[in-house]
């Protein structure tokens, strides 16, 4: 008898929730198991193995509900997107999209990792993987969901911004064409004073740096190794005086030979703070169509690359 009440008495302590407490949400679901286990015991004055497992069955059952719903939300906005994507290609080319089953492990591994993913906006995200996978399987890798799942919300958020902000440097001469995709991160004092004293281009430069990520923002998706991110100085790409270097985005393009270097006899043109890293860029690829461009994107990079021309030589735009 001493030992029933011992059990009522430790089964009752745990029943009581304070709600100051820092995980009194955590403590909820185990507080009604522990009410459970009191129930059983004053109704039959016991503990049976059946009450144990009913009870195990139902903590089990609310951890695996709550991955379902989640799993099933981006199962629905993927469905939606392919949706929108039949709709853009119905009269295009309709026979040009075709659905394949991706790989069982691979839908075990995505569905593990997502089931984690409360967020909605961030959900998009692994929904359109989810889709693009299904078209094309093979190209969404296990790296590229796990870093993903080291992201929350504001991170993720940030990678957005980055691909929103992302323009095409295309290295071409008569033999060969180069094509990469970077991020525009650049600060106020990379401008000509020229530029960014300018009435009309004042106020974009302002709203630019405001939308642009923090070195915080960027310091952390540098860690997790989906961009390289120097703060200290901008990046340069180098190439002879045969070729030229064409900044693009969807409003506009300017090309330049950049800025010659005689220490090295080779021509420079700067890019900016950030490159993607291999994976970034991947998963750059695969999300490129699913955001709109930065609104002024084509106006702070004409002013950036005018800044750093020589001469204002200007090829074409």
């Amino acid at each position: 008898m001493e030992k029933d009440n011992k059990l009522i008495e430790d089964l009752s302590n745990k029943a009581i929730s304070n709600s100051k407490d820092l995980f009194s949400y955590l403590k909820e679901p185990y507080d009604r198991a522990a009410d459970s286990l009191i129930k059983a015991f004053v109704d039959h004055n016991s503990i049976n193995e059946d009450d144990i497992d009913l009870v195990a069955v139902n903590l089990l059952a609310r951890k695996w509900v709550r991955k379902i719903k989640r799993n099933k939300e981006i199962m629905d906005k993927a469905n939606e997107q392919f949706n929108v994507l039949l709709k853009y290609y119905k009269n295009k080319s309709p026979n040009s999209i075709n659905i394949n089953k991706p790989d069982d492990e691979w839908l075990y591994y995505f569905f593990e990792l997502s089931s984690m993913i409360n967020d909605s906006s961030f959900q998009e995200i692994w929904a359109h993987l989810l889709m693009r996978e299904h078209i094309e399987p093979g190209n969404v890798t296990k790296v590229m969901l796990n870093k993903l799942a080291m992201l929350d919300s504001k991170s993720a958020e940030t990678f957005t911004k980055l691909c929103q902000l992302t323009y095409e440097l295309i290295l071409e001469n008569e033999d060969e064409c180069e094509t990469s995709y970077i991020p525009l991160v650049v600060y106020e004092n990379d401008f000509k004073e020229h530029y960014y004293t300018r009435e009309d281009f004042k106020n974009t430069l302002h709203k630019y740096m405001e939308y642009c990520p923090t070195d915080d923002e960027l310091e952390f998706l540098s860690e997790v190794g989906l961009i390289k991110f120097n703060s200290k100085g901008e990046n340069f790409i180098y190439f002879f005086d045969d070729i030229d270097a064409n900044f693009s985005c969807d409003k506009g393009s300017i090309i330049i030979k950049g800025t010659y270097n005689e220490a090295d006899r080779d021509y420079q043109v700067t890019t900016g703070y950030v490159f993607f890293t291999q994976t970034g860029l991947s998963l750059y690829r695969m999300l490129k169509n699913h955001y709109e461009e930065y609104e002024d994107l084509w106006i702070v990079l004409n002013n950036f690359v005018k800044s750093q021309a020589p001469d204002n030589k200007f090829l074409s735009i």
